[in-house]
């Protein structure tokens, strides 16, 4: 998580809502969960990837 911090001090963050259903919202914690990583790392993660072509 040390690594998290350091993104955090390199660029600032916005919050948004985001409606999902709860079986989804269930399954993505329980992804993250999986991955020792918070759901908002895996959304990063996801939108470096598929959105923004990175790793």
């Amino acid at each position: 998580m040390e690594e998290d911090q350091a993104v955090h001090a390199e660029r600032e963050l916005d919050k948004f809502t985001l409606s999902i259903t709860r079986e989804d919202k269930r399954a993505l914690k329980s992804y993250a969960a999986r991955q020792d990583k918070t759901v908002a790392k895996v959304l990063r993660e996801w939108i470096d990837e598929k959105c923004k072509g990175e790793k």
